[in-house]
């Protein structure tokens, strides 16, 4: 028994060196050494298909005797891989020999499976259905609750409708800045499929942004147009007729439509339904979210991937399901491909994960400290692994050329002045976790935990000082600050004003672009949770953390030495609107009667929100 498992073993150490001397041949041979007579680059693929057959049909033939194929085809494969990888990053020149495709892809398609299975085995399923069905909102349709939300339903639907009514109204007769860039012959949208099918892969990551999701959603488009009728040199300022502009446009605002109710579904696990129905309200209704959706541009999608990511992640912090943690990482993978700036939600998370652990914890919870850390950063390591693995699904060049990832994420544009220390937090994170027991967690989250409600009001607090001051600055005329001066150069706004002045620039542009009822309805909520002995913990905390993200995309954006105009913090409007909601539903509980009003009272608010 035991000689037949080590010549089962023995059996793929051979098919293993088989692999490994082809990938060694292949690659010597591509380095300049003169090797080669031994075989072309044909027979080294026809070698390759012939083992990958004979390793199959082993495993198939054996499948009794030898457990989990997938760990020993990884196995196998991992010597060969291994000698590829450093073979191609080290002779870029690779990359851009489309012979050597199949191979880079070969290689890459290796990690990919690889990130899947350890994401499989260190979250110990037993079965794959178990891990496909944490991706999906239940295994069963739930039709007694959707009965129960039949009354959100149909006010979600006539929302959808309206939200679709004003999105097409002259959907296509503006002529929008940057808009051509996307949409001309010789634009990003066209640039993007025309690789695909000419199969450059190397050339797909069209823009800076890079905008790969636009490029996608938006491309639907070239199924309507010829390419003939697009304008002939992208410009920033130069108009499309109207047809070309309905039909890049119309996409983004159908997809954005159907991410409504996704935002009712996520928001009420999160809060209850009627938050979640106010907010989709007010997103779903909101002037400036619709007029960003009718825009051929990355901020389009951006405005729901991240915030999306974000509400997904809050879920995962009160229930630590699954489900809401790989949508997390999902939507972060998105709002990545979509603009570099989501990049900020990876250390926003750590943080997260730090914060929480004060503000749910206490020193009668000493021994829950440890535990809740190690989940957590498993957990962590894993939202980002499936973020990771998003983008490179979705950028064809990252499957011939992995450092685009880094590219991409550590060392993009937004992340460049900032990657080195949080790569050294988290380096420093996991020696704490995994060699020390938390014993440094620990200590910061029980000194940390004496000041809950000190710190949740102090950035409560924060918020309305700094909104207050920026109200105040305007009802001066702008003694101290010029706002609009500031928003007319949001990249060179550092050289002439301080950091106070850009973020209050910042609060300026976020305060006038939502509704007074919803201005007021935040700072109610703020208030009321700053001044209120009786305020619910775990409400305040939610609350907490948006108000959070706000401040430190402010800091970031200051840091970065860019003014966050509309445009640049399009992801902050779902977020407060979400404030609003909380804000509203806390109103309408003060005015509403008993509980047999409720029903109506609901409609009557809806209504109301609609109608403002």
């Amino acid at each position: 028994m035991v000689l037949k498992k080590i010549l089962n073993y023995k059996i793929l150490a051979i098919l293993s060196l088989y692999f490994f001397i082809l990938s060694l041949i292949f690659i010597l041979r591509e380095s300049g050494f003169k090797i080669s007579f031994l075989f072309s680059i044909t027979q080294i693929a026809v070698l390759n298909f012939i083992g990958l057959i004979a390793l199959i049909s082993y495993l198939y033939l054996k499948k009794n005797s030898l457990k989990k194929p997938i760990e020993k085809m990884l196995l196998v494969f991992l010597p060969a891989e291994i000698t590829h990888l450093i073979g191609f990053y080290s002779t870029k020149h690779f990359i851009r020999k489309i012979p050597f495709e199949p191979f880079l892809m070969a290689s890459t398609l290796y990690l990919f499976i690889l990130a899947v299975y350890l994401i499989y085995k260190t979250r110990n399923y037993k079965k794959i259905s178990a891990l496909v069905k944490d991706f999906l909102p239940a295994s069963k349709i739930d039709f007694q609750r959707i009965k129960s939300n039949k009354l959100n339903i149909s006010i979600i639907i006539v929302v959808m409708f309206l939200n679709l009514g004003f999105g097409l109204h002259h959907l296509g007769r503006r002529a929008l800045v940057d808009e051509p860039l996307w949409i001309a012959q010789d634009g990003r949208i066209l640039e993007y499929w025309s690789n695909i099918k000419d199969k450059e892969l190397w050339k797909t990551k069209v823009s800076d942004k890079p905008g790969i999701t636009t490029a996608i959603v938006s491309g639907v488009g070239l199924i309507f147009t010829q390419k003939e009728e697009l304008p002939e040199k992208s410009s920033e300022f130069s108009p499309s007729p109207i047809k070309i502009n309905t039909a890049f446009r119309l996409p983004l605002l159908i997809f954005n439509l159907l991410m409504l109710p996704l935002f009712f579904f996520f928001l009420s696990k999160l809060f209850d339904r009627k938050t979640a129905l106010f907010s989709t309200i007010l997103i779903g209704l909101s002037p400036i979210l619709l007029g960003m959706t009718t825009i051929v541009n990355p901020d389009a999608l951006l405005w729901v991937f991240v915030p999306l990511s974000l509400i997904n992640f809050l879920n995962y912090l009160k229930k630590g399901d699954n489900f809401s943690l790989y949508w997390s990482g999902i939507f972060l993978g998105l709002g990545i491909l979509t603009k570099y700036i989501a990049n900020i939600l990876y250390p926003f998370f750590l943080l997260l994960i730090f914060v929480h652990s004060f503000i749910n914890h206490s020193k009668n919870q000493k021994d829950k400290i440890g535990p809740y850390f190690k989940k957590s950063f498993k957990d962590y390591l894993t939202l980002i692994t499936i973020s990771i693995i998003t983008f490179y699904i979705f950028l064809p060049e990252a499957w011939i050329d992995l450092t685009k990832i880094l590219q991409c994420t550590l060392f993009s544009q937004a992340f460049l002045k900032i990657w080195p220390f949080f790569a050294l937090i988290v380096f420093l994170t996991a020696i704490d976790i995994y060699l020390l027991e938390c014993r440094i967690s620990k200590k910061l989250t029980l000194f940390f935990s004496q000041y809950q409600k000190i710190i949740l009001k102090s950035i409560f607090l924060l918020f309305i000082l700094l909104t207050a001051t920026t109200l105040l600055n305007i009802y001066l005329g702008m003694k101290f600050y010029d706002f609009e001066q500031i928003m007319l150069s949001p990249k060179s706004s550092s050289n002439r004003n301080d950091a106070l002045g850009i973020i209050l620039a910042d609060f300026y542009s976020l305060i006038f672009a939502i509704n007074p009822i919803a201005f007021l309805a935040v700072i109610f909520l703020l208030v009321k949770n700053l001044i209120s002995k009786k305020a619910k913990q775990k409400e305040s905390s939610w609350i907490f953390y948006i108000v959070l993200f706000i401040l430190i995309y402010y800091l970031a954006s200051t840091f970065s030495e860019v003014s966050a105009t509309v445009r640049y913090q399009i992801v902050n409007y779902p977020l407060i609107l979400i404030l609003a909601a909380l804000g509203l539903k806390k109103v309408t509980d003060l005015l509403k009667k008993n509980k047999n009003q409720s029903r109506n009272f609901k409609i009557t608010s809806a209504v109301f929100l609609i109608i403002i």
